[in-house]
């Protein structure tokens, strides 16, 4: 399946009350009484973290959109009578089912039950790291499973951990949840930010290399609207003012050594102008930035495949650099892998560049890396809704007139691409062995991937298992995804 042409991207720069730029949705679900459900638009998001779609308790929920991936819509209650004709039973929520009104027919719900104030619960957005992943839930609720040797899960301490999901303790008004290398970052309600995890590098934010095996505010750091890890050890925040302020691995070039006191204090990064949204690879970030009146892409940091997108091959630049051509289009998303950069323009015009390009961008004729951007096109009638770059292999959530698929390319050591196929450039649909799977909100981490199934109803992970980052409890890969086990 060859990469074609594209719709339009349902991602807003910007928008949104609860999470941004990575894609979530904020689900509210009202009681009988209320004729509507709704989610919640666009939010605070991350590079690593995508939104799901929410299933409302009661009445018809609305679609609602993130910065790099996509709100989902609510689902219709069974049964019952007109809004305001009953009262609430005194148990609405049993077995996993959930009833609105007395004598509705009950809703059974997905891997994370329901919650007696909301109903069911489903999966707002998940995020993924190198070796672990976590997901918020629509009714706050944060869980991670997998690599748990620097503490990234949050539970408190630092042991090996291979059972499925952990709920974390003491998150906080949870409303993004970013992941990278060995460490984890949360945004808040109140636009406060907290790390837990290896502090290898400043990647907490603390200021010293000091790990956290439970969240640790970020005091630093205040007023942050978009939140967001890459694969490597750094992280960064776009705060109302538009300024972006990045913490961990400086991008000067190359990679972090392990030396230490090889790190960088939490600090505004200069010549970007006002930032609208950012996306971070593994030693690269990309940020859509609006300067002197122009609204472009710049990216910064390692360039040995091309990846800050300026026509140049090798090298590196820890100022940010134009990407060539970027100023004609309005750029709504963007990402990176440890090879590739990803962007989504407005009207759905998807576009890569660097190493490790799908086929239907570069060509089967072209000479890899490529060193300025190249549109990526779906199949007709298809629409590209968001990138996530992974170790050596990169996915992409799509819809379809069959619904929404991912697919992904590049190398399918350990599984990583989701299908039963050796390495390819080619985008390959994620399949449950025979068949394409609906899946939304896809996230990539080292040789693994993980998306939220269609509505919302849980998390599904393939590809490398040697830390428990499949979530399904045990430490074996698998090429097809296996449903994460939650408490």
């Amino acid at each position: 399946m060859s990469l074609r042409r594209l719709g339009r991207a349902s991602f807003v720069v910007g928008v949104g009350v609860g999470l941004v730029a990575t894609a979530g949705c904020e689900l509210i679900v009202h009681d009988r009484e209320e004729a509507t459900a709704s989610a919640g638009t666009g939010g605070h998001g991350g590079a690593t973290s995508a939104g799901g779609n929410g299933t409302g308790g009661t009445g018809t929920g609305g679609a609602g959109t993130g910065g790099t991936g996509t709100g989902g819509a609510g689902g219709q209650a069974a049964g019952g009578a007109d809004a305001g004709a009953c009262s609430p039973p005194a148990t609405r929520c049993k077995g996993g089912e959930y009833a609105a009104c007395v004598g509705d027919v009950p809703t059974k719900c997905g891997a994370l039950g329901c919650d007696e104030a909301s109903g069911c619960v489903t999966v707002a957005e998940i995020a993924s790291g190198v070796g672990h992943v976590c997901a918020l839930t629509s009714a706050r609720a944060l869980y991670c499973w997998g690599d748990n040797t620097h503490g990234e899960l949050g539970v408190g301490d630092a042991l090996p951990r291979s059972t499925g999901a952990v709920k974390v303790p003491n998150a906080g008004d949870v409303r993004h949840v970013t992941a990278g290398n060995h460490f984890t970052c949360a945004l808040h309600a109140d636009k406060t930010v907290a790390c837990w995890g290896s502090g290898d590098h400043n990647s907490l934010g603390q200021g010293d290399t000091i790990s956290w095996f439970s969240p640790k505010g970020v005091e630093a750091l205040a007023d942050v609207e978009e939140l967001r890890a890459g694969l490597g050890n750094t992280a960064c925040a776009r705060k109302t003012s538009g300024e972006l302020w990045c913490w961990g691995c400086a991008l000067e070039g190359g990679y972090c050594s392990q030396a230490v006191g090889d790190f960088q204090a939490v600090k505004k990064v200069e010549g970007l102008g006002l930032v609208h949204t950012f996306g971070l690879g593994v030693a690269h970030a990309c940020a859509v930035v609006t300067s002197s009146g122009i609204t472009e892409l710049r990216c910064w940091g390692d360039n040995g495949q091309g990846v800050l997108g300026n026509g140049s091959l090798g090298g590196a630049s820890a100022v940010p650099v134009s990407v060539v051509g970027s100023s004609t289009s309005s750029w709504t998303s963007v990402t990176g892998s440890d090879l590739s950069s990803l962007a989504i323009a407005d009207g759905g015009v998807a576009y890569s560049w660097g190493g490790m390009q799908p086929n239907g961008a570069a060509g089967e004729s072209q000479t890899l890396p490529i060193a300025r951007p190249l549109v990526a096109n779906p199949n007709d009638g298809e629409t590209i809704t968001r990138f996530a770059g992974g170790w050596r292999h990169a996915c992409a959530a799509v819809t379809t007139p069959a619904g929404d698929r991912v697919r992904c390319w590049g190398s399918n050591d350990e599984g990583a691409l989701g299908a039963p196929v050796g390495s390819t450039a080619k985008p390959v649909d994620v399949t449950d062995g025979q068949a394409p799977l609906a899946l939304t909100g896809v996230v990539a981490g080292w040789y693994h991937a993980c998306a939220i199934t269609s509505g919302g109803s849980g998390v599904k992970c393939w590809g490398n298992n040697n830390l428990g980052q499949l979530g399904d409890g045990t430490t074996s890969a698998s090429s097809v995804p296996v449903d994460v086990s939650f408490p």
